[in-house]
């Protein structure tokens, strides 16, 4: 059987996931069961994440009303949403205003932040410090929700 039929069950196998969806494909289809979106990138991203899952969030519950949708930051952004990182404070903030607005569910990585040597209570409160990121992805999808994601610059 040539490879590239053998890749799904390979990507199966190895506990790897689809490829993330992009939000034209989601909001050209039917309604999807929920949304995780997928954050990764440095410290200073969240700067211009905020405003890009605000704009996420806003469309697809244009599209979808009432649709569930999760965010999961597992990289460098996440720190930001330390409760010490004073400096970014307009960005939790931000974020803490979107949480209330359209009461999606937002989760850090707590494995990422074990490595740096943070513990779970140094995150600002209202967000989730799930105990892996990528797993908590994996756990959305294995319920239907479908993945899209945000790769953020410096």
């Amino acid at each position: 059987m040539p490879l590239i039929r053998l890749f799904p069950l390979l990507l199966l196998l190895c506990g790897g996931s689809a490829a993330a969806a992009t939000l034209e494909q989601v909001l050209g289809a039917a309604r999807p069961a929920g949304i995780v979106i997928e954050v990764v990138g440095p410290e200073q991203g969240l700067r211009q994440g905020v405003p890009r899952l605000r704009e996420m969030v806003t469309h697809l519950r244009q599209r979808f009303p009432g649709l569930d949708i999760a965010v999961v930051s597992h990289g460098r952004e996440q720190f930001a949403l330390l409760a010490e990182a004073t400096q970014f404070a307009d960005v939790q903030n931000d974020m803490r205003s979107l949480i209330e607005e359209t009461a999606i569910s937002v989760h850090v990585c707590g494995a990422h932040a074990e490595h740096a040597g943070k513990a779970p209570e140094e995150f600002v409160g209202f967000v989730d410090v799930a105990a892996h990121g990528p797993r908590q992805i994996k756990d959305y999808e294995a319920l239907g929700y479908t993945r899209l994601k945000i790769v953020l610059r410096p």
